[in-house]
């Protein structure tokens, strides 16, 4: 009779403990930041892949615009101002609101990727 109260207790006891982890676990969100697709756009072997990193303490991370040829993958820029993006023919016409800036720094977008062209387009 004593060990079978023993046996329960013990049981009852790793259950108390798992539910307590669990309950800690599961209370405590993942600061990871998440990827948000915004935009794709295929077109034969190719895809053209806007993404936005979305961080859940008002991180302030970059969008970026993926290219994804066969199984090689390369990114066209990165920024924070991004608006749009249009595949058309051999053309990747990219939208920016103003400058194209990352981290309110400006910079460079490619000219070419692969055979494509890639055209800047600024809206003020």
């Amino acid at each position: 009779m004593v060990t079978l109260v023993v046996f329960i207790k013990n049981k009852t006891m790793k259950n108390f403990k798992l539910l307590v982890i669990g309950l800690l676990v599961g209370c405590f969100p993942s600061f990871e930041p998440k990827n948000v697709l915004k935009k794709e756009i295929e077109e034969g072997d190719i895809e053209v892949k806007w993404i936005s990193l979305v961080g859940i303490l008002d991180q302030d991370f970059p969008d970026y615009i993926l290219f994804k040829k066969n199984k090689s993958i390369d990114t066209i820029c990165e920024a924070h101002n991004i608006k749009d993006f249009t595949l058309k023919n051999n053309t990747i016409t990219i939208k920016f609101l103003g400058t194209p800036k990352k981290y309110n720094y400006p910079i460079e977008i490619p000219e070419h990727i692969y055979e494509y062209n890639i055209k800047v387009d600024t809206i003020n």
